[in-house]
């Protein structure tokens, strides 16, 4: 399992990639910190890229909230997820979606209650796995 999730992360949180997000006009990203110098969290948003039967031009994606688990009780991820969801509005973005995984409940509850809602599934490949993914929809 580490293995899988090393992989992942290497391709996906590269410097190159990180580099191709900041500097991409339809994203934005924000990072969270403690004391100045702690990183916390981080969000990114931007254009929706879901794989969605007949999505809309102008939707718009939560692509990433994670908040490390030491500082889930700080309401960082609210607050990030307000940050976002402003962004995003100002951007003309609508209707919103996120990917979450099919496992991971807390996440569920909280886009819940940002308003989102469950419209479809789909595969998530990580490393040579592919994982189950709900797409919710705002």
């Amino acid at each position: 399992m580490r293995a899988k999730i090393w992989r992942y992360l290497v391709g996906s949180h590269s410097v190159e990639a990180w580099t191709r997000t900041l500097t991409d006009p339809v994203r934005a990203a924000w990072l969270a910190t403690l004391g100045g110098a702690t990183a916390a969290g981080f969000i990114a948003v931007g254009a929706c890229k879901l794989p969605i039967e007949n999505r809309e031009p102008t939707a718009g994606e939560i692509h990433q909230l994670y908040v490390l688990a030491r500082h889930h009780n700080l309401r960082l991820g609210s607050r990030l997820m307000d940050i976002g969801l402003e962004w995003l509005e100002s951007q003309g973005r609508t209707p919103l979606y996120v990917g979450v995984w099919s496992e991971n409940l807390g996440a569920q509850r909280f886009y819940r209650r940002y308003g989102f809602e469950r419209v479809g599934e789909y595969g998530f490949p990580v490393g040579k796995t592919v994982d189950h993914e709900f797409i919710l929809r705002k």
